[in-house]
């Protein structure tokens, strides 16, 4: 989860000059314009007290103030001019998508050299830190509405004629009320230009291995022999997202459509309610490849085991141990839970079914979502009594992280930190070089006593380690004993 924004008292609060509401500012090419949101707002209205919060390979992210209130500040990595433009392509969309659960941009600072991204602060940060950070544990029926509000922002973006390309848990923030708010459109395209792309009309002349089945693109652009095969250019521009939320056509060099985000959604799903990250749980038949988070299990076994296989991760009712409609399970859940765990499994398998065709859309899965939720409630009803660590009733319990997890965390580093401070060791019981009591006498060669002097010393070694040793020595002598433990 990000921190905390920083403090009033280092937060920067000003207008933004030159710029009057109403007034239609754009970014420097001119090809992004609104009215509502300034695209050149000036770096020292929200540069100052900046903190980073998130540093990936694409962009990172800060918290701070402007216009006196807590905002998340986007700056994206540009070192090309392909990837500048892919910076207004993500301008244009978050000016053309205003829904609920999306993440709204305040402002941009949209100018050379560099570029910026204003948002909301989103004060509990995204799903993915929550579940797998801070231990966060909703009951269903506040996962099934989390659900729902993700489907839902989704649903409008196809409406829009856009695919997101890269759902998944981290991409998922919420706010102080726990509603979702879908972010980072970095690597989005609108639908038609998927479709009408070079890339989509060549490869759909290919079967599912990758070989030709028709030529009839190739033989009209003229193209003879191999010439005509596409380049690595897929990856670039195609191959985006994270891999275990890709789909099998995409892995299998296919553009993404609307199913490929239905996909995605499914195995989020999956991980929200499971609690594990996809396929960490998964085991291959594949001599020391056990799970996918093994060193010999890479990326290409994976998209392997995914695309032709069919491998996913483990859905709900699986983890709970709960069987085809029978009363056996792992954990002791109520009726709800239960039917909940069993009915989010079955859409889960439908939206990440190989075919995407088969996929229901986002407004089939919010009915789906609607349905699940009716069912776990009226399960609810029909129970009088409250079993024992239940919540009273089946509405939404966020169960916000506690300051145990966060405390703990805190006191595991101080306690690492205490071990490299200098400290006085406790006053020996006995003088230094006088035996415990009961400590038989060294009898050297020359059939006289001498008093015993203990040493103890701890021996690493590159590779094997030797016996624990005890050296015995001998005062005003070089005389010594040592013994082997």
């Amino acid at each position: 989860m990000a921190p905390p924004p920083p403090d009033e008292a280092s937060a920067v609060n000003v207008g933004v000059a030159g710029l009057v509401p109403g007034v239609e500012s754009a970014c420097f090419r001119a090809c992004c314009k609104s009215r509502v949101v300034p695209l050149a707002v000036p770096k020292s209205a929200f540069v100052s007290g900046l903190q980073k919060i998130h540093d990936g390979p694409a962009s990172a992210v800060f918290s701070g103030r402007f216009r006196g209130m807590a905002v998340a500040v986007k700056k994206p990595k540009l070192p090309t001019k392909e990837s500048i433009d892919r910076y207004h392509v993500e301008l244009t969309l978050m000016l053309d998508l205003q829904h609920d659960n999306i993440l709204q941009l305040l402002a941009a600072h949209a100018q050379p050299p560099e570029y910026f991204l204003i948002f909301p602060f989103q004060d509990n940060g995204s799903a993915h830190d929550l579940v797998h950070s801070y231990g966060w544990r909703p009951n269903w029926c506040a996962l099934l509405l989390l659900l729902d509000q993700t489907a839902s922002a989704l649903e409008y973006v196809h409406q829009r004629g856009y695919v997101h390309r890269d759902v998944k848990p981290s991409n998922i923030l919420l706010d102080g009320n726990f509603d979702a708010k879908v972010c980072d459109f970095g690597v989005a395209e609108s639908h038609e230009s998927l479709t009408n792309s070079l890339q989509n009309m060549v490869y759909s002349e290919e079967d599912a291995e990758g070989k030709t089945v028709a030529g009839r693109l190739i033989a009209k652009m003229g193209t003879t022999g191999g010439g005509g095969n596409p380049s690595g250019g897929f990856q670039k521009q195609h191959m985006v997202g994270t891999l275990p939320y890709m789909p099998p056509e995409v892995l299998m060099r296919r553009v993404s459509t609307y199913a490929a985000d239905v996909y995605a959604f499914a195995v989020t799903a999956c991980e929200l309610a499971t609690r594990i990250k996809p396929y960490a749980d998964r085991e291959r038949n594949v001599a020391l490849a056990h799970t996918v988070l093994d060193m010999s299990y890479n990326e290409s076994d994976l998209q392997v085991a995914i695309a032709s296989e069919g491998l996913r991760p483990s859905t709900p009712a699986e983890v709970l141990g709960l069987g085809q409609g029978e009363k056996t399970c792992l954990l002791e859940i109520d009726d709800a839970d239960r039917t909940a765990a069993n009915g989010l499994s079955r859409l889960i398998n439908q939206s990440w079914c190989v075919d995407p065709k088969q996929r229901p859309s986002f407004g089939s899965v919010r009915e789906s979502i609607e349905t699940i939720a009716r069912d776990g409630a009226n399960k609810t009803n029909e129970t009088n009594e409250t079993p024992s660590g239940q919540i009273d009733g089946w509405v939404p319990v966020w169960s916000a992280p506690t300051r145990t997890a966060v405390d703990a965390g805190a006191a595991s580093i101080a306690a690492c930190a205490k071990l490299f401070e200098t400290g006085d060791w406790p006053a020996p019981v006995l003088a230094p070089g006088i035996a415990p009591e009961g400590w038989p006498a060294v009898i050297t060669a020359a059939g006289s006593e001498k008093e015993t002097q203990f040493q103890t010393g701890v021996f690493s070694t590159c590779g094997a380690r030797g016996a624990d040793k005890v050296r015995v020595a001998f005062p005003n002598s070089n005389d010594c004993l040592t013994i082997q433990c």
